[in-house]
């Protein structure tokens, strides 16, 4: 879970694992890209819902029952 210290800082607290699954998922990222990835049609579909802001990140989860 990722939260703001304060609006004048914009730094985010995250939990070990959490931080450790972000560097992981980089590392995969990174290595499907040499691998060729960014010219396939599934990555050019994720680069089009990122850029066109077709999802929503929230800071806060939207419901409890999503924790």
């Amino acid at each position: 879970m990722a939260r703001l210290k304060s609006q004048s800082e914009q730094y985010i607290t995250l939990h070990q694992h959490d931080y450790q699954r972000m560097l992981e998922n980089t590392i995969m990222l990174e290595a499907l890209k040499m691998a060729g990835i960014e010219s396939m049609p599934i990555y050019q579909a994720m680069l089009h819902i990122i850029e066109n802001e077709h999802v929503d990140v929230h800071i806060d989860p939207v419901s409890r029952r999503y924790h």
